[in-house]
C-alpha cells in the first residue's frame, strides 16, 4: 500500500507577474529558481540560491520575489501539487485524505542533490508534457518519486552544509585541536560572538550542544586509535584531548555502548554495514553487509560486485539493519551533520566515523585497512593500483603531448559547472596517477586550495583545457555530447579551439574511493586512447 499519494497540478512560471504572488487555493508549492534570488514570506525573507527549493504549505500565503542584486530577475518556477495520505481500509478500496504534516515546513529551503535533480527535472517534463491531461498517471507518479526522496534523508546535502560561517569555522576548529583544551569560552571569542549567544547558535546549527560535539569528536578519534593501534587505552584518552582517563571510559561507554577494551575486539569485523566507501571495502575484500540504495545508486562501477549487499531503501530502515546483526557500522564523517540519523544506528551496533574528503584515495585504504585489521589486503591493493596507474601514465603519455592540459567539469544545475576538488570525482586519476597537467585557472584557484568551484557555462572559456573530462548525469553520457554542441560556447571550445571532450556518467564517477577508482581510471585511458584514435583517422582521411 502506498501511504501517501501526490497529484500533480501545474508547473508554472511565477516571475514577471505583478506582485505579491500568490499559490493556487488548496494547494502545496515548491518554487524552483533558475538562478539566486530571495523571498520574502511575511515578515521573513529569505535568501534562495540555486540548486535549491522552497516549500510552500500554507496555501493562501503571498509572497515576494526579489533579485538578490540589483538587476533583472531570474526566472523562477512553481511546481503546484497537493498530497493526500492513506486514511482507511477496507476490504476492496482504500480511502485518502488531503494531508501535509510529513512535509518540510512552510518556508524551509531544500537543497538538491544530484539524484533529486534528475527527479525534479524529470517531473518538470512530465508536467510540461501532460500539461493538458491532468488525469495522466506518470507525471503523478513522477512527483511521488521526487517528494520521497526529498523527504527522506539528504545525506549528500549533510556532507555540505548551509552553515553559519563562524559557526562552519568553529566546528572545523574542534575538529583540528580536539587534543588539545577547549573551552566554550575560548571558542566562543574566536567566532566573535559572547559565549551565551555562540552556544544557542552552535547547537541550532549543528544539532549538538558544544559540550557534546567536543566529546564526539573526541571519542570518534579515540575509537580509530583503538582500532588501529596497539597503545593502552589510558595513552589514547590523553592524546585526543581527555585529562581524566575515568572519565574517558565512561564517556566512551556512554556514546559506544561498550567499554574501550571490549571496543578494540571489533578489529576484524567483517559484518560491517556501511553508509559509503563501498569501493574501499571492497578492496580490502570486504563485502558490505548494508548500505543505502542512494550511494548504490551512485555506484553503478560496482554494481555486480554488491549483489549480496542488503540493500536499504532509506538510511532509517533501523529494523532492518538491526535483524542483521552488523558487528560494526561505517560512516563518513559528515554524518555529524545529521546526528539524529547517527543516534539511532548507534542504537544497532558500534559506529565508526571515518574522515571523509581529508586523505587521497590510497591514503583511505591504507587506514580503514588500519582500522579493520586488513593491512595486507590493503598493501596488496595499493600495488596492484599503483601497478596499474604506472602502466595507464605511460600509455598516455605515447598518446598527448607534455604540453597538453586537462580539466575535469561536472554538470551541476543547468548551465553551471563544478570543478571538482582532490577528495572527488576521480579527481586523483585524472590530476596525479595520469600525470596529467591541470589547467591553469583550475590548478591555481581548485586543486591549489583543495576546495571545489563552481562557474556558468559562459565562463568555461577561461577554465577550458585542451581534453576536458565531463561528468554529466547519464548512465549514456554520449547522449549529451549532441546537447552540448547545440550551445556556443562548446562550438566555440571545440571548432575554434580544438578542444576535446570525454564524456563521463556521474552514476559511474560520482563515488571513486577503492575499487571503484580502478575501474575509472581503465575508463579514462580507454576515452584518450578512442580520442586519439577517431582524430589520426580523420587526419588520415583528410591527407
Amino acid at each position: 500500500m502506498i501511504p501517501f499519494l501526490y497529484e500533480l497540478i501545474e508547473a508554472k512560471l511565477v516571475t514577471g507577474h505583478d506582485y505579491p504572488l500568490r499559490a493556487i487555493s488548496n494547494s502545496l508549492a515548491l518554487l524552483i529558481p533558475t538562478d539566486d534570488v530571495q523571498v520574502k514570506l511575511g515578515d521573513r525573507t529569505y535568501d534562495l540560491r540555486c540548486k535549491q527549493m522552497m516549500m510552500l504549505r500554507d496555501p493562501d500565503c503571498e509572497f515576494r520575489l526579489l533579485p538578490t542584486e540589483p538587476g533583472e530577475l531570474g526566472e523562477v518556477y512553481a511546481l503546484v501539487f497537493r498530497c493526500y495520505r492513506l486514511s482507511a481500509k477496507d476490504d476492496d478500496q482504500l480511502r485518502y485524505s488531503a494531508d501535509s504534516e510529513h512535509l518540510p515546513e512552510h518556508g524551509r529551503i531544500l537543497d538538491l542533490t544530484r539524484h533529486t535533480t534528475d527527479l525534479l527535472q524529470t517531473a518538470l517534463h512530465s508536467a510540461n508534457q501532460d500539461a493538458h491531461h491532468s488525469s495522466s498517471r506518470k507525471k503523478h507518479e513522477d512527483l511521488r518519486s521526487l517528494m520521497e526522496a526529498l523527504t527522506a534523508n539528504d545525506l549528500y546535502g549533510a556532507a555540505f552544509p548551509q552553515r553559519d560561517r563562524a559557526i562552519r569555522q568553529a566546528a572545523e576548529y574542534i575538529e583540528s585541536n580536539y587534543d588539545k583544551p577547549l573551552s566554550r569560552s575560548t571558542v566562543a571569542r574566536l567566532t566573535g560572538f559572547n559565549e551565551s549567544y555562540f552556544s544557542s547558535l552552535f547547537r541550532k546549527e549543528t544539532g549538538w550542544s558544544f559540550g557534546d560535539y567536543v566529546s564526539r569528536v573526541r571519542i570518534d578519534e579515540a575509537k580509530r586509535q583503538l582500532l588501529s593501534s596497539s597503545d593502552i587505552a589510558g595513552d589514547i584518552a590523553f592524546k585526543v584531548g581527555f585529562s581524566d582517563s575515568s572519565y574517558f571510559g565512561k564517556a566512551f561507554k556512554k556514546c559506544a555502548g561498550m567499554s574501550p577494551s571490549r571496543f578494540r575486539t571489533l578489529r576484524g569485523a567483517t559484518r560491517i554495514a556501511a553508509m559509503q566507501f563501498y569501493g574501499a571495502l571492497l578492496a580490502l575484500d570486504i563485502v558490505p553487509l548494508a548500505g543505502t540504495r542512494e550511494v548504490l545508486r551512485s555506484s553503478l562501477l560496482l554494481r555486480e560486485q554488491l549483489t549480496k549487499m542488503t540493500v536499504m531503501e532509506e538510511i532509517g530502515q533501523i529494523e532492518l539493519l538491526m535483524a542483521l546483526k552488523p558487528e560494526l557500522i561505517l560512516v563518513p564523517s559528515y554524518y555529524y551533520n545529521i546526528p539524529d540519523v547517527l543516534h539511532a544506528l548507534e542504537a544497532v551496533a558500534p559506529v565508526v566515523s571515518f574522515p571523509w574528503g581529508r586523505l587521497n584515495k590510497l591514503e583511505e585504504i591504507d587506514e580503514l585497512g588500519k582500522l579493520l585489521g586488513r593491512e595486507v589486503q590493503a598493501k596488496r591493493w595499493i600495488d596492484v593500483y599503483r601497478r596499474q596507474a604506472k602502466i595507464a601514465k605511460e600509455r598516455v603519455r605515447e598518446l598527448l603531448s607534455a604540453n597538453e592540459t586537462v580539466g575535469l567539469y561536472e554538470l551541476w544545475n543547468g548551465n553551471q559547472w563544478m570543478l571538482p576538488h582532490w577528495p572527488v570525482r576521480s579527481a586523483y586519476n585524472v590530476y596525479s596517477s595520469l600525470g596529467l597537467s591541470p589547467q591553469a585557472r583550475i590548478e591555481e584557484e581548485v586543486l591549489g586550495p583543495n576546495e571545489p568551484s563552481h562557474i556558468q557555462e559562459d565562463e568555461l572559456a577561461d577554465y577550458a583545457a585542451d581534453h576536458m573530462f565531463l561528468i554529466v548525469p547519464s548512465d549514456e553520457p554520449e547522449s549529451y555530447r549532441e546537447r552540448l554542441m547545440q550551445r556556443e560556447i562548446w562550438r566555440e571550445l571545440v571548432n575554434r579551439r580544438g578542444c576535446r571532450l570525454y564524456l563521463l556518467s556521474l552514476n559511474e564517477f560520482w563515488l571513486d574511493d577503492g575499487a571503484a577508482l580502478l575501474k575509472q581510471l581503465a575508463i579514462l585511458v580507454s576515452l584518450i586512447e578512442k580520442e586519439v584514435e577517431i582524430q589520426r583517422f580523420y587526419h588520415k582521411d583528410i591527407q
